[in-house]
């Protein structure tokens, strides 16, 4: 993490970002992702919900998706989604968007047509995360 903060720091890459899976298992840590993020000067925080490309029994994604409704953790997890200090500009919710912007977020990347951004790369676009 250091050497890619260092490459940011001296205008070597352009954007440095964090990927977030979000799970049942991590959910309450996504403040310490924004911890760390801001610690090595990194651009942005994408928080993003674990899917399953069937890698997991629908029992055992359906212990891990605790961003569905009716999950045993749902609550906390949207309660840790709205948390006071959690708001922060570099953070980008991609497909959790839903639980990021309630209105206190308002602006803050909230532009993002459901979470996505479109990215230009060697003349191709394609969005960074697909909308659910």
């Amino acid at each position: 993490m250091k050497f890619a903060a260092a490459l940011l720091a001296n205008g070597l890459i352009d954007d440095l970002m964090i990927t977030f899976t979000v799970q049942a298992d991590s959910y309450r840590e996504m403040g310490d992702a924004v911890d760390l993020a801001r610690q090595i000067g990194a651009s942005h925080v994408n928080f993003g919900r674990v899917t399953n490309w069937s890698t997991f029994g629908p029992a055992e994604y359906a212990q891990k998706a605790v961003f569905v409704p009716g999950h045993p953790d749902h609550d906390d997890f949207v309660t840790a989604c709205r948390a006071p200090w959690l708001p922060d500009p570099i953070i980008w919710p991609s497909d959790l968007d839903e639980f990021f912007h309630d209105g206190v977020w308002e602006g803050v990347n909230a532009g993002n047509a459901a979470g996505c951004r479109r990215i230009e790369l060697e003349g191709r676009s394609w969005r960074s995360v697909d909308p659910v």
